[in-house]
């Protein structure tokens, strides 16, 4: 079981090291070395008690050595994982809210950028002959833009 743990934290630091590694790809990964980790975490479990039952000192150090190796590989490798997924949502998020969702302009990533007039809307101050006078406004807004 540890050894299909290290193949799966293998397949997915191949998969990080890539040029453009693929979000899904590295998703899917991480669901595997966790579902892994899981088995290999309860099996660790069950062979530690067996070892400070009937193994020697240096058994148990050994075997408390692997235990801590295979976590840190884990959990190095889920960090990465995560971050590389964190890191790809943040700029998915930006990359569409700075281009209303599109690209626009003859070149991919470009974007045109729209300087908006300032409107100054005065506020109503309860008076109900002042009314007309600001509702006027949004009809102004709505006839000159």
């Amino acid at each position: 079981m540890r050894t299909q743990l290290s193949k799966r934290i293998m397949e997915l630091e191949a998969e990080l090291t890539r040029s453009e590694p693929d979000a899904t790809v590295v998703q899917v990964k991480l669901e595997m070395i966790s579902r892994y980790y899981e088995r290999v975490e309860a099996l660790d479990i069950d062979i530690l008690s067996v070892v400070n039952r009937h193994g020697s000192e240096e058994e148990q150090d050994s075997e408390i050595t692997a235990v801590s190796e295979y976590e840190e590989k884990f959990r190095t490798a889920k960090v990465r994982g995560d971050n590389f997924l964190d890191v790809k949502a943040v700029s998915s998020r930006s990359a569409s809210s700075t281009n209303g969702g599109s690209t626009h302009g003859s070149e991919p990533g470009s974007r045109k950028r729209y300087k908006l007039p300032k409107i100054e809307i005065r506020k109503f101050n309860g008076d109900l002959k002042e009314w007309l006078g600001f509702w006027s406004q949004f009809e102004k807004i709505h006839e000159v833009h």
